[in-house]
């Protein structure tokens, strides 16, 4: 790491560069999302997308619109790298103050990710070696095939959740036209915490056919950093037994970002 006066190269021309002016949001959002130690980031003309994977069991999205950035330019159509998250974390979150700004470049491949912070006029100039980018999972989600979509306040599911048996394995989602449910079975027996669709939690619960599918807990634990700053969060299901979860974070400047987790249904080994 390097602490300079300003930046001698701010006349190159990346394959990737975006600045922004609010560190403090992004480094929210990527902590939210870091249950894994490495990250694949995917930048188009449209905005990023980060990326962070399970074992094909897990997969956590951040999608950031390049309109929450103050410049963003590519170079090619797609660029992909793969990064060290607890590294990103760590530079990012020395420097969230209101005022601290953030560039980051990337030359190609083999090329390390430079990030450029200054905050109070002092420049932090560090360089981020990448990773292999590895195959990205498609949980291949079918949004045309949902059986049930719950919205709700964010902040009550996290207190559910967190109140959940920690020694049960899993959890049981339940939904019908009436009600939403989870459902755990451990040390101290089965506990049930039920959301009414009329309740004041939610905010609408569309369901097709009674639904009842089992998750590792600890998947869904991941996901408390999200629950943690998101506003509003969304729960479908398709056919498959896939579970999406998306979160809806309040930006600055009224912006919003979405963060979406999905999860493969656990089977029983019978």
């Amino acid at each position: 790491m390097q602490m300079a006066g300003g930046d001698a190269r701010t006349d190159q021309l990346h394959l990737f560069e975006l600045k922004s002016a609010h560190v403090r949001d992004l480094a929210g959002i990527i902590k939210a999302i870091s249950f894994r130690e490495n990250g694949t980031f995917q930048a188009t003309p449209q905005g990023m997308r980060i990326i962070v994977d399970d074992c094909h069991c897990e997969q956590a999205v951040a999608y950031l619109s390049n309109d929450l950035f103050s410049s963003f330019t590519l170079r090619e159509q797609t660029v992909l790298f793969r990064l060290p998250l607890n590294v990103i974390n760590e530079c990012i979150g020395m420097h969230t103050g209101s005022g601290a700004t953030l560039k980051m470049t990337y030359d190609g491949f083999g090329e390390p990710v430079k990030l450029i912070l200054e905050e109070d006029g002092i420049v932090v100039d560090m360089n981020v070696q990448t990773l292999t980018t590895d195959e990205v999972l498609d949980f291949d989600f079918d949004k045309e095939d949902v059986v049930f979509n719950v919205i709700m306040k964010s902040y009550m599911l996290k207190e559910a959740i967190k109140e959940l048996d920690a020694s049960s394995p899993t959890v049981t989602i339940t939904v019908n036209s009436d009600e939403f449910s989870l459902v755990t079975e451990g040390e101290i027996g089965k506990a049930v915490t039920k959301f009414p669709k009329h309740s004041e939690q939610v905010e609408r619960l569309e369901c097709m056919e009674p639904v009842s599918l089992k998750y590792l807990l600890s998947l869904i634990r991941h996901m408390s950093p999200a629950f943690a700053i998101a506003n509003k969060v969304s729960l479908r299901c398709d056919s498959r037994g896939v579970l999406s979860i998306q979160f809806m974070v309040e930006q600055a400047e009224h912006k919003q970002v979405y963060i979406e987790f999905y999860c493969a249904p656990h089977i029983d080994d019978d």
